[in-house]
């Protein structure tokens, strides 16, 4: 399997997850600021595997920026949502859980772009 799909599989993966948890989470309303999920939640997670479909592309630009967008949401989960969001929830192992998986996918899926802009030389 090429790269480009096993990098879209791994984000599209990652969303899923992401916004399973997040419907799930915004039942529970802990911290009614962060746990929402309605229209605007849904149209930004098909906004970012449309993003994703970008490598799909299968050209070096398309790697190069995929992988910078795999770094910006790790930011967003290092600089934000972990020590944010995260610190004001009551910990259970589905909150860590989907926590490793989603950044799991997503290191998965920049690794897989990284990949092919090696071999593509």
């Amino acid at each position: 399997m090429k790269p480009s799909k096993i990098s879209f599989i791994f984000l599209c993966i990652a969303f899923i997850i992401s916004a399973s948890y997040q419907a799930y989470i915004s039942t529970i309303r802990e911290v009614p600021a962060y746990d929402q999920f309605g229209i605007k939640e849904i149209g930004l997670y098909l906004l970012m595997m449309g993003i994703s479909c970008i490598v799909l592309v299968n050209k070096k630009w398309a790697y190069l920026f995929i992988i910078g967008f795999c770094v910006l949401l790790c930011g967003i989960a290092f600089g934000f949502y972990i020590p944010v969001v995260m610190r004001q929830r009551t910990l259970d192992w589905i909150d860590i859980g989907e926590a490793v998986v989603y950044l799991g996918c997503i290191l998965v899926a920049a690794i897989f772009a990284l990949k092919a802009v090696f071999q593509r030389n």
